[in-house]
């Protein structure tokens, strides 16, 4: 089911504000009945761009054909994948003749993802040394960081863990805040 504010904590606040759910298309908010049904259930108001005068009769017959849609492209991709494979088509990352440029597009992508996290690290590191001069963990540190509103390079929270990756290098070198 789609992870959307349409769930949990910012569904109720949705329905305390008497805010509206707007949708650019109901068949990209979700094709499964039983979510669209507890969805208009819960109190929210929903309503489709692509069909403004949709009521929630509407909204429940035509999450049932995007369902039926959803069903219908997964067995023809299905069956598509499967008259490839039998035609002897190799599928994903598995053509011999461009392994070479394969790995070399992996590796290109592992060396800016690390320079990537580096830069943040380098950016991080005052605070987390900041953190650090007053005593305090790994675990509170990243405590600490997840309260300033201070995100991971990968936009997550933080864990001790983390917080030691920022304060070592691969080789277990302290980092310089150079």
């Amino acid at each position: 089911m789609p992870t959307l504010p349409a769930n949990g904590r910012q569904r109720a606040e949705a329905k305390r504000a008497g805010a509206v759910l707007l949708i650019a298309k109901l068949d990209r908010l979700a094709r499964n009945v039983a979510f669209i049904a507890n969805l208009l259930e819960s109190g929210v108001e929903v309503t489709a761009a692509d069909m403004l005068e949709a009521n929630r009769f509407v909204l429940h017959i035509m999450a049932a054909v995007a369902e039926q849609e959803g069903r219908a492209i997964s067995e023809r991709t299905k069956a598509a994948l499967a008259a490839a494979k039998a035609r002897g088509v190799k599928l994903g990352w598995s053509i011999p003749e461009r392994a070479s440029e394969q790995r070399h597009a992996a590796r290109k992508g592992a060396a800016v993802n690390k320079a990537r996290a580096l830069a943040h690290a380098e950016n991080v590191l005052p605070v987390v040394e900041q953190i650090r001069a007053g005593g305090a963990s790994l675990r509170q540190i990243a405590a600490e960081l997840n309260a300033r509103g201070i995100k991971t390079a990968r936009g997550g929270k933080w864990h001790a863990t983390t917080v030691r990756n920022i304060l070592t290098t691969e080789n277990g070198a302290e980092v310089c805040a150079a």
